[in-house]
């Protein structure tokens, strides 16, 4: 009887920790799967008053987009955020810094309409910003 008295009072003192947001935090399950099998390689360069990536890059249906991040040597730190523009391409979206992955990964949706294109915004933290799109080629 002790032990279950000890229990449920673990699981209400857990319980109200998580209703007020500290205490435990419960992961968020990824699921969209990707296929690794074909990934679409993508590269954005920047640097000192510079910055560039393809206008139109072909994706395909369940696959990896990955994104390669080019920085000068003084633009390593700079945060490299990549978004969506519109509301149905919200599935674009990406953030990070060349010092802690030079690559950055977009999962594909499946379903996507071949030749719908999908316009997104590169923006690149103390260099500016451009607006390139994805274009579905399978």
């Amino acid at each position: 009887m002790r032990q279950l008295i000890s229990a449920l009072a673990i699981l209400l003192f857990l319980s109200g920790c998580a209703a007020q947001g500290g205490g435990l935090k419960v992961p968020k399950r990824v699921t969209e799967v990707c296929d690794s099998s074909g990934i679409a390689p993508s590269f954005v360069k920047y640097g000192e008053s510079h910055l560039s990536a393809k206008a139109v890059q072909n994706i395909r249906n369940k696959k990896k987009w990955r994104i390669k991040l080019q920085a000068d040597n003084d633009y390593k730190d700079a945060i490299v955020t990549i978004t969506g523009k519109t509301a149905d391409a919200n599935w674009i979206a990406a953030s990070g810094k060349a010092s802690v992955s030079a690559e950055l990964f977009i999962c594909v949706p499946d379903g996507l309409a071949i030749d719908s294109e999908y316009y997104y915004s590169v923006t690149v933290q103390g260099v500016g910003y451009i607006d390139p799109r994805a274009k579905v080629v399978n």
